[in-house]
C-alpha cells in the first residue's frame, strides 16, 4: 500500500516525519509529493524533504490515501488546484485522508470537512467550522475515512488511527 505524504516549503517537520517514519517500518510504502519534482522543501524547524513526485503525476487508484502535515505549507499547498483536486478524489473514493495542524486548510480548501467532526490547530478552528466541520478540541479525531491530529502533540494517536484505519483496508 502506497501512502501519499503532500509537502511544501514550511511543512511542520515532525508531521511529515513521524507518520513517514511509522508507516515505512510498519511496511507500507510512501511517496512525498509535492508542486514540482525534486525540489527540496524546508520544514519549518530546518529539516528537509524531497518531492518524489509532482502531484499531477499522482493517481488516486495508484494510492491508499494522503497525509496532510501541518504549518505554513498547507496555506501554499491550498492554491494549487491539483492538489486540491487529489485530496477530493482520495476522499470520494473511500480512501484515507489524513490532516495534522493546518492540514484541515487542504481539506477546507476540497470541500470535504462539511458535517464531520475535525480538529486542527486552534487558529483553524473558525475556518472548520465556517466550512461545515464538527470541531472537537481534542488531540485526534476519526471521522469515516478522515483522521485528523490537532498538532505534534496528537501524533502518537494520529499514527495508531492510521495504522488502524489502513489495516482495516
Amino acid at each position: 500500500m502506497k501512502i501519499v505524504l503532500l509537502i511544501h516549503d514550511g511543512f511542520e517537520d515532525l508531521e511529515y516525519f513521524v507518520p513517514k517514519y511509522v508507516l515505512e517500518v510498519s511496511g507500507y510504502e510512501t511517496l512525498t509529493v509535492g508542486i514540482r519534482e525534486g525540489k527540496e522543501c524546508k520544514g519549518r524547524w530546518g529539516l528537509t524533504a524531497k518531492v518524489e513526485k509532482v502531484i499531477t503525476d499522482v493517481q488516486v487508484s495508484d494510492i491508499e490515501g494522503v497525509i496532510v502535515p501541518g504549518a505554513y505549507a498547507p496555506d501554499k499547498l491550498r492554491r494549487y488546484a491539483p492538489v486540491l483536486k487529489l485530496v477530493r478524489e482520495v476522499y470520494e473514493a473511500g480512501k484515507l485522508v489524513c490532516m495534522s495542524c493546518h492540514g484541515g486548510q487542504v481539506g477546507i480548501s476540497a470541500n470535504i470537512v462539511k458535517n464531520h467532526h475535525a480538529t486542527g490547530s486552534f487558529g483553524i478552528k473558525d475556518d472548520l467550522i465556517n466550512a461545515g466541520a464538527i470541531y472537537e478540541d481534542k488531540p485526534c479525531v476519526v471521522d469515516g475515512n478522515i483522521i485528523w491530529a490537532q498538532g505534534v502533540h496528537g501524533l502518537v494517536e494520529y499514527c495508531q488511527e492510521i495504522l488502524r484505519y489502513l489495516k482495516r483496508m
